[in-house]
């Protein structure tokens, strides 16, 4: 494992630290598995939660709030997945001021490849690591998340 050399040793190296690391590494593998189909991890994020709510009416606020991406940012990742045939935008009939968001028939494809990746990408990142120790491992940091955001929230008021 890459270490800081700000610390002679691994366990000297702070939690957030460590963390980043994981996540850039993550990330690199990911974008660079997406290359193929010219996509990024962004873009897959936001076709994965539209996967999810297929049943539901989506719009680009509900995709910005869930993913914890600016407006803009929103507009730009679905203007993106639109112009690769991957989203279509469509006024609600049923309330005018709605934009629906929904999947295409090829994001649906692609999700399918860009899922199996990411299963092998996580039992790489967990490998060694029982069920068990996975599932606290993913508790811990579900609780590591929640002190922050408390704090960060306590902070802001």
């Amino acid at each position: 494992m890459n270490q800081c050399r700000h610390y002679p040793e691994p366990s000297e190296e702070p939690i957030p630290f460590k963390l980043k690391k994981i996540s850039e590494r993550y990330m690199t593998d990911m974008n660079n598995r997406l290359k193929k189909d010219d996509l990024t991890y962004s873009q897959v994020t936001v076709l994965a939660f539209l996967e999810m709510r297929q049943e539901e009416k989506t719009s680009l606020k509900d995709v910005c709030e869930a993913l914890h991406i600016a407006h803009p940012t929103g507009i730009g990742l679905i203007r993106r997945l639109s112009e690769k045939g991957l989203v279509e935008s469509r006024v609600d009939p049923d309330n005018r001021r709605f934009r629906m968001i929904t999947l295409t028939d090829t994001a649906r494809r692609m999700l399918r490849d860009s899922f199996r990746h990411r299963k092998r990408l996580d039992q790489r990142l967990t490998e060694g690591l029982s069920g068990e120790e996975t599932e606290t491992l993913k508790r811990l940091l579900d609780r590591m998340y929640d002190n922050i955001k408390d704090e960060t929230e306590e902070e802001q008021a």
